[in-house]
């Protein structure tokens, strides 16, 4: 008979995946962690009242990794459902693939699936498999993705959550040192087409999950961060956040990460043993119902904008087994042949929805799933231009009816007029700097309602500004918020550009005079495939503050990195 050892199979996830092992599978489970007296007592408590002792024991320190008690084991596969990941390194796996075995693991570090990939070339050499994070995340929240989006043109956000009820919440100790270790601290995220950093466990945000209703839901640090944006090619954003069924604890925990987001205080990984025991002290309170959302918006083959959502709900405190069933289900792959992939790497595409929900059967597990199209309105310039509007220069149009979100990048000439009064109004209005060679990106992302948001970015220097339409009488403007200032031009198109002129002006909702009008022009044009703009910005009486010449090209996420198309 075949056996499984399993490290960490005394902890929070790791019982759960025992059990499913036994009463699902035939294959015999080595409990194996460096309390052998609590891995004896779990071995002996899962053969009570079998025919047939299918679970054992064995004293095994992971850090350590010894190749030689692996091989000695007799079993064909390392599962690690030890944790937390975030503070793991890959010895263990190391020594599995050296043992000759297959390893599967439940990580939910985002370093450690990241780097997972390194131990590819040894895997293969020996001919085993080992996947990392056959879990919720990326194994789970990937397959659905993949059914979600099948021959989508374009993904434009990604929300995935995770919220499991307080009557059922894990609260072993390494599962609350995983969230302490993030919480407070920065967490690289793709935001608005762009890596930036957020706060661990960040302002919360509610989200609808089905029958649980609404759930305060945070900005987690999980291995979706990396590889949503990658994989997809994400145009606007991709995040994982998670959340507490209980407001005070879920606005507690908040609360602590802002204070070390100050800097105030270091870690809270230092507070786990405290948070545990007032986990256990209020587990009857809340609900045993836990949920699972994944949202994602785009184009779908056919080019319409749609929403589509999958939501999975765990009652009866069957929540936490959700974690080990991809885990589960990569074994029984392994075990069946249906998974012969040679290699290391995350368990992203080895396994489909299907596979991992049949492992969903013997518990009070749910899932739907929808679809809907989206808001298309045209856009501010579409609107204002009408049948002017098919005159335009290709690119021109192309950047100027987007039905999804575009990050695009280029090269620019900004030239400053000399003097105090350019260099301060530049610096108030945060206006590129001068240069012959400026690195430039603009981000476009047309939002509900007709509207319209650009974020430039001219080197170091950032500004954003949202675009509509203003119906005033006979004549309509295109309305530009900039900070507190309404901008109000007037656009004309020519045989081979567009151009913009600023007509009127308001500083919050008060008008201003039009001797103060500044003189801002701007001709948009075409040179081939590349969007080409020239802008010039001068001051009444003053004269000439800044113009910039430039052009752009759109830009795609690809394998995390990012190329001009």
């Amino acid at each position: 008979m075949q056996k499984v050892l399993l490290v960490g199979g005394a902890g929070e996830f790791g019982r759960r995946l025992l059990r499913g092992l036994i009463e699902t599978t035939d294959l015999d489970v080595i409990v194996a962690g460096r309390d052998i007296t609590r891995c004896e007592r779990i071995a002996r408590d899962f053969n009570l009242g079998r025919a047939r002792t299918r679970v054992s024991a064995l004293q095994y320190d992971a850090t350590r990794a010894s190749v030689d008690q692996l091989r000695a084991s007799g079993a064909f596969l390392v599962a690690d459902a030890a944790g937390p990941y975030q503070h793991t390194n890959h010895n263990l796996v190391r020594a599995a693939i050296a043992a000759g075995m297959h390893y599967i693991d439940l990580a939910d570090g985002r370093e450690f699936v990241a780097r997972f990939g390194e131990l590819d070339g040894v895997a293969r050499k020996m001919g085993t498999t080992a996947l990392c994070g056959c879990s919720s995340t990326p194994a789970l929240s990937t397959a659905v993705l993949d059914q979600l989006t099948p021959g989508w043109q374009a993904i434009e956000t990604v929300h995935v959550g995770i919220s499991p009820g307080n009557r059922a919440s894990p609260c072993g100790l390494s599962v609350i040192r995983s969230i302490l270790s993030y919480a407070g601290k920065p967490v690289r995220v793709f935001v608005d087409g762009e890596w930036t950093t957020r706060m661990g466990w960040g302002p919360p945000q509610r989200r609808e999950m089905g029958i649980l209703r609404a759930r305060w839901l945070s900005l987690c640090e999980t291995p979706d961060l990396d590889i949503l944006p990658a994989r997809y090619c994400v145009h606007r954003e991709a995040l994982f956040r998670g959340g507490l069924e209980l407001a005070v604890f879920h606005f507690g925990l908040f609360a602590l990460g802002a204070i070390a987001w100050s800097r105030l205080v270091g870690s809270l990984e230092p507070l786990a043993p405290w948070v545990q025991k007032a986990a256990k002290a209020t587990a009857t309170l809340g609900s045993d119902r836990g949920g699972m959302l994944v949202e994602v918006t785009g184009l779908n083959r056919d080019g319409a904008r749609v929403y589509a959502k999958w939501t999975l709900i765990a009652e009866s405190g069957d929540g936490p087994y959700v974690p080990t069933l991809p885990a589960l289900a990569a074994i029984r792959a392994l075990v069946e042949k249906r998974l012969n992939r040679p290699g290391a790497s995350a368990c992203v595409g080895m396994l489909d929805l299907a596979t991992i929900a049949d492992e969903f059967r013997p518990y009070r597990i749910t899932t739907q799933m929808e679809t809907r199209t989206l808001d298309t309105s045209p856009s501010p310039f579409e609107r204002l231009l009408g049948r002017s509007f098919e005159q335009l220069p290709e690119p021109v149009r192309h950047f100027h009816s987007l039905r999804h979100a575009l990050m695009t990048e280029g090269r620019a000439k900004v030239s400053i007029a000399p003097g105090f009064i350019s260099a301060l109004v530049c610096a108030v209005f945060g206006l590129p700097a001068a240069g012959d060679d400026v690195l430039v990106s603009v981000f476009f992302l047309p939002k509900p309602n007709g509207l319209e948001f650009w974020r430039r970015r001219f080197a170091k220097r950032r500004y954003q500004s949202t675009m509509g339409v203003f119906a005033s009488g006979a004549a309509s403007l295109l309305i530009e918020h900039f900070g507190p200032f309404r901008l109000f031009f007037k656009l004309t198109p020519q045989d081979d550009s567009l151009e913009w002129l600023l007509v009127r002006w308001k500083f919050l909702f008060l008008p201003l005079p039009r001797w103060t009008l500044l003189k801002v022009k701007c001709r948009e044009s075409a040179d081939g495939v590349r969007f080409v703009f020239d802008i010039d910005f001068a001051l009444p009486i003053i004269g000439p503050v800044i113009h910039y010449t430039g052009w752009l090209l759109p830009v795609q996420s690809v394998g995390g990195g990012r190329h001009i198309s």
